[in-house]
C-alpha cells in the first residue's frame, strides 16, 4: 500500500502547533459587548439566503461572499 503514514510523534507535534497558532489569534477585545444606538445603514450577507432576504426587504447589501449572479438578483424588484 502506497499510503503515507504519519507517526504518533508527528501527529502530536502538528496538534500542539495548531493549538498554539490558534491561541495566538485570540484577543481580549473579542470578549467585549458591542452595542449600537442607531439603525444600521450598511449590511453584509454571508449566505445567499440572507442576500435574498435583504433584497426582499428592499435593502441593498454592501457586501456578499460570492458575486456570481448578484447583479441579476439585485436588479429584481421585490414583489
Amino acid at each position: 500500500m502506497g499510503l503515507n503514514r504519519i507517526s504518533r510523534r508527528s501527529f502530536l507535534l502538528a496538534t500542539v502547533a495548531f493549538g498554539l497558532v490558534t491561541a495566538c489569534d485570540a484577543t481580549q477585545s473579542s470578549q467585549q459587548e458591542v452595542s449600537s444606538d442607531g439603525i444600521p445603514k450598511r449590511f453584509v450577507a454571508l449566505e445567499w439566503v440572507l442576500v435574498e432576504d435583504l433584497l426582499a426587504l428592499g435593502i441593498q447589501p454592501v457586501g456578499v461572499t460570492y458575486l456570481g449572479g448578484f447583479d441579476i438578483l439585485s436588479a429584481l424588484k421585490p414583489s
